[in-house]
């Protein structure tokens, strides 16, 4: 992270910090700034509650429910992820699915000290439903999310994850890192690893706009495809340059992971990426370039995306959400990379 120093045209690095370091705490400070502002996880959410107690005694950190009426489990840790993060957060959204939408609203007029008429008026508003619509509010918590939240995230939490998504549970992994200025100042920068924010999208199992209960899909095979594409080489130009000059985090891996495919022609395994990723700054150690890595993987698989699989080879073809462990650029198609990636670098020269 770096600050603009606008009188001498320079950038100014700010140092990444630890909760740990800063005396800051799971429950006191990371689970209070997601209950005063939950859309820093990168949705609208609507809290229910937080600490609740289910009813073998174990507790989940919070509930919320999404637009469309899915019940959202945030699972929150400090610095690193425990190992079992990801089943606890299983174990509580399996507990989840068995409360009544009566129990969610009364879980949320106790949190918000009010009546429970008044908690179900304000979950209505929440989901833009009429009062005539009001039968539709027992459509709530018929799908459940996970939402796992922390700095840094262990291998077993981050393959756990992958595995969840491949299989149909909708899983988010999120990151909050903190930095510090020189003047002491702290900056929290939220950051969503799993799956690649904007390319796996939740699907509705709430029609809150057209009023009707919809079918649902989460994150099940249906959003990965192994179908290739047919589009011809200037399609896949518009495509690919498109992809490349996406603005984000993930622009300059991809251009990394695409330079690498055409300078090797060979099978390329992940480890080649990894170590990329990490010697260019692109990640900051191993295990977070290996989920950097497992992101652009679900790039290539997703339903949408069938022109990168007509240019690139994978080891794991026999499953659409598995692990895939070498890649190649098909050969009649590395001129065409090749020139958009010379394109691309020309034109950042030039700006520079």
């Amino acid at each position: 992270m770096y600050r603009l120093d606008m009188k001498e045209n320079e950038l100014i690095e700010i140092e990444e910090t630890s909760f740990f370091d800063q005396g800051l705490k799971e429950t006191k400070n990371i689970q209070q700034w997601i209950l005063k502002k939950p859309e820093i996880l990168g949705e609208k959410l609507f809290v229910i509650t937080s600490e609740l107690t289910l009813n073998t005694g174990i507790r989940l950190d919070i509930l919320a429910i999404d637009r469309n009426g899915n019940a959202v489990i945030i699972e929150t840790k400090r610095d690193t992820s425990h190992k079992h993060l990801d089943w606890q957060a299983v174990k509580y959204a399996s507990h989840v699915s068995k409360l009544s939408t009566e129990q969610l609203i009364n879980e949320y007029a106790i949190q918000s000290d009010i009546s429970p008429n008044d908690a179900k008026i304000e979950i209505l508003d929440f989901l833009e439903l009429s009062d005539a619509d009001e039968k539709k509010i027992e459509l709530i918590n018929k799908k459940q999310r996970i939402i796992l939240v922390t700095k840094e995230y262990t291998q077993d939490v981050i393959l756990a994850s992958e595995w969840l998504l491949s299989h149909g549970v909708d899983v988010i992994c999120f990151t909050l890192t903190p930095y510090q200025t020189e003047n002491g100042d702290i900056f929290i920068v939220p950051d969503q690893v799993i799956p690649v924010k904007g390319i796996i999208e939740s699907q509705s199992n709430l029609d809150v706009t057209k009023g009707k209960a919809a079918s649902s899909t989460g994150l099940s095979g249906a959003n990965f495809s192994l179908e290739e594409s047919k589009h011809s080489k200037g399609e896949l130009k518009k495509l690919l340059t498109k992809l490349f000059n996406k603005p984000g985090k993930q622009r300059d891996r991809v251009i990394d992971f695409f330079t690498i495919l055409v300078d090797r022609n060979v099978d390329s395994e992940r480890t080649i990426f990894k170590h990329s990723f990490t010697k260019k700054g692109l990640s900051k150690d191993f295990t977070q370039a290996g989920r950097h890595l497992s992101n652009i993987s679900q790039l290539i698989t997703n339903k949408n995306n069938g022109y990168l699989r007509q240019i690139i080879d994978f080891n794991s073809k026999e499953k659409p959400g598995a692990r895939k462990e070498s890649y190649k650029l098909k050969i009649e198609y590395i001129p065409l990379v090749k020139e958009i990636l010379n394109g691309i670098e020309s034109t950042l020269n030039n700006a520079a």
